[in-house]
């Protein structure tokens, strides 16, 4: 592929980004908290939702430190939608890389913005590397990959 060939579409559309819970929450117990920079949790799952439908929920939450003693969470939800016979990318491989990608920008702006309004600044979450994020998650436990195992060709996915 050369540098003017045009990427080739995965088949999956994002439809909509829905926020299900955002906070930001103050810690009053600072005495046991660590000295460094706010820790991130990550947490993802994804869900078949149609017939080639499904959403991936993404969770991003910063723990509290002795300088920024508070908590910030957000959970969201991307539905996506495969489009066409060809994609070029299985879903299963959709859902645990690309997609988390696709939904960090929201979680990141929500997070900056929450803690902007918030009495210690802006926190910006640092660069993230999705595929190092999900490599300590379990994939098979996944509902989606629960829902494969059991009820693929009525949502019209090959297993």
């Amino acid at each position: 592929m050369s540098q003017n060939d045009p990427v080739p579409p995965s088949g999956f559309g994002l439809e909509r980004v829905c926020f299900i819970e955002q906070h930001l929450r103050l810690v009053e117990q600072v005495d046991d908290l660590p000295d460094a920079d706010p820790n991130v949790q990550f947490g993802w799952d994804w869900r078949i939702t149609g017939d080639r439908q499904f959403e991936v929920i993404l969770q991003v939450q910063t723990s509290p430190t002795r300088r920024r003693p508070e908590e910030a969470a957000v959970l969201l939800t991307g539905q996506f939608v495969a489009r066409g016979e060809g994609l070029s990318v299985p879903v299963v491989a959709f859902v645990s890389a690309q997609a988390p990608a696709i939904l960090l920008p929201w979680a990141r702006e929500c997070i900056s913005s929450l803690t902007g309004r918030g009495f210690f600044g802006q926190f910006m979450l640092p660069p993230l590397n999705v595929l190092t994020l999900m490599s300590n998650v379990d994939k098979a436990a996944a509902t989606g990959a629960r829902q494969l195992a059991t009820e693929a060709s009525s949502h019209g996915w090959a297993r």
